[in-house]
């Protein structure tokens, strides 16, 4: 469950559950992006063995360049289709928009809350795919929230080290995510 202007600490909720709720920051330190403003959202569970599985079966028997490209981003985004549009979040780029100021895309960010109980305690933050130098590219980050003080900020960085090359393309400006 995503909330925003909670106090954090923890609390039961209605079931009587222990739930805890978190301080998120999240920033994008990247550039070269086709499009600065990156889509994402948090789930409770790992979306990456069920894309691979997915990616997988098709194991692009379509060779067209944009078949193959539609299955990628078709599978990728599939993990957004069971959220509610509440739960899917924006973070801009700022080092991908030409001319933006230094502070600005050093400080930038977005602060958000999420609430975890015992069972569920990390989230995964996973981006919808865009273009980066040629590439097709997303993000999944593992979020561990610290059991001793949730109340200690959680930071994640959406950088060129931790982003996953879906698929390389020369022909990427005639694609669209």
């Amino acid at each position: 469950m995503l909330q925003t202007g909670r106090e954090q600490g923890a609390y039961r909720d209605r079931s009587g559950i222990v739930a805890t709720t978190h301080l998120l920051y999240v920033r994008a330190t990247i550039s070269e992006l086709r499009q600065p403003l990156l889509a994402f959202a948090l789930l409770k569970q790992d979306p990456l063995p069920t894309i691979r599985e997915q990616l997988l079966k098709a194991q692009y028997a379509e060779q067209d360049i944009r078949e193959r490209y539609q299955c990628i981003r078709a599978t990728w985004n599939a993990a957004f289709l069971p959220l509610p549009i509440e739960q899917i979040f924006f973070v801009c780029a700022w080092h991908a928009v030409h001319g933006a100021p230094i502070a600005i895309k050093q400080s930038a960010g977005l602060t958000l809350t999420f609430t975890s109980s015992e069972h569920w305690s990390r989230r995964w933050l996973i981006t919808r795919p865009t273009w980066h130098a040629g590439e097709l590219v997303a993000w999944c980050i593992e979020i561990v929230p610290h059991a001793q003080d949730p109340r200690t900020l959680l930071v994640v960085t959406l950088s060129a080290q931790n982003m996953l090359r879906l698929m390389k393309c020369a022909n990427a400006p005639q694609l669209s995510c």
